[in-house]
């Protein structure tokens, strides 16, 4: 169940696109994210959930921001056909206006007992990181936020690629910004871009919510490695 907008969309389907390869069936639902209400939405779901079998085999990947995805999980947990299956979702989902006290605690209840379970951008540690950091903090009084890490180092690439082109003109920066940020070393680790201009490597956190003397807390359990295309467990989720 996902956004019907760019972000929603893409995600949708390439999350489609990879599971078939691998054999697997995907049936999507796409809604507006302008709705007051995603209860029809919520009801559609577990009707497709228990048409295709609410057991282990069977999983939902839900693409959503705050507002629609709080709405969608309140009416989910609610559902006991949807409370069979595991929970996926994306980094976008990582956020403390889905856990209390910003959200009902049946929301965060429901989390833990479909063990949701999502990836988000890991921060490498290196001393670039550390000097990131240690700035941010001074200027802010707070920690900076996964998304500062990564636009500090984009900051650092369009320069470098507008002091290397010697001009501020967009075709030249274009043609600089690859060689620029295959040198390139930052908070985020290295910038080398592939054929598609992202990032050609990007570890990723696996994390799920838990629940201790009735807090709730997001949770790292492990970590996606892109060298190696493999997880590696800290905790199984």
């Amino acid at each position: 169940i996902a956004r019907d907008d760019d972000y929603g969309r893409g995600l949708a389907e390439l999350f489609e696109q990879e599971f078939k390869k691998l054999g697997g069936r995907v049936e999507k639902i796409m809604y507006q994210p302008d709705q007051p209400d995603y209860s029809n939405e919520v009801n559609q779901l577990s009707a497709l959930v228990q048409r295709l079998g609410a057991d282990e085999k069977t999983a939902v990947l839900i693409i959503a921001f705050d507002t629609d995805g709080r709405n969608i999980l309140e009416h989910a947990s609610k559902d006991p056909i949807l409370a069979k299956v595991r929970w996926f979702g994306p980094d976008s989902m990582k956020r403390k206006t889905f856990l209390p006290p910003d959200a009902p605690e049946s929301i965060a209840k429901f989390l833990v007992k479909v063990k949701f379970t999502g990836l988000f951008p890991a921060i490498a540690r290196n001393p670039i990181t550390e000097h990131f950091e240690k700035a941010y903090k001074e200027k802010y009084g707070e920690s900076p936020t996964p998304y500062a890490y990564y636009a500090y180092d984009a900051a650092w690439v369009a320069m470098l690629s507008i002091l290397t082109a010697g001009k501020y003109d967009g075709q030249a920066v274009k043609e600089v910004l690859p060689i620029v940020a295959s040198h390139y070393i930052g908070a985020t680790g290295h910038k080398m871009l592939d054929e598609n201009g992202d990032a050609a490597f990007a570890d990723y956190e696996v994390w799920t919510v838990v629940e201790a003397a009735g807090n709730y807390e997001f949770k790292t359990v492990g970590i996606w490695h892109s060298s190696t295309g493999s997880i590696e467990w800290y905790q199984k989720s």
